[in-house]
């Protein structure tokens, strides 16, 4: 049974997540219209993402200008790079925090891409 409560949108966004002077890049593969999906890149160190942990969420190169958005960590996991000993990437899920109306129009703007796309194939 399904459990998510809103469409996940496929995104690909550059970010930086960060808390204190502490931040690590990676990027957004979906959205939601109050959550996302993100992956860590890899680091020299193991990164604990605690669920519940409260972070700051910029988008690099937004499409739209973006203040900065408040996320909550919902779950992660860290992924072993076999290419890379000792290095891992982490996915999370991020509750978004009262999401700001550029948010909103992100999601909205995506979704009525992904609609025109799915209509542009079936009528060739």
């Amino acid at each position: 049974m399904e459990k998510r409560r809103t469409r996940r949108l496929n995104v690909f966004f550059k970010i930086a997540l960060s808390s204190g002077s502490v931040s690590y890049a990676g990027f957004i593969g979906n959205i939601s219209e109050k959550g996302a999906y993100i992956r860590v890149r890899s680091a020299d160190a193991r990164i604990i993402f605690t669920p519940g942990t409260i972070y700051d969420l910029r988008l690099d190169s937004s499409p739209e200008e973006m203040p900065d958005l408040r996320c909550r960590v919902i779950w992660s996991y860290e992924i072993p790079l076999a290419n890379q000993p000792g290095k891992s990437a982490y996915n999370l899920g991020v509750e978004i925090i009262e999401p700001s109306q550029e948010y909103k129009d992100i999601y909205s703007n995506t979704a009525m891409k992904n609609l025109d796309d799915q209509i542009n194939s079936i009528s060739g």
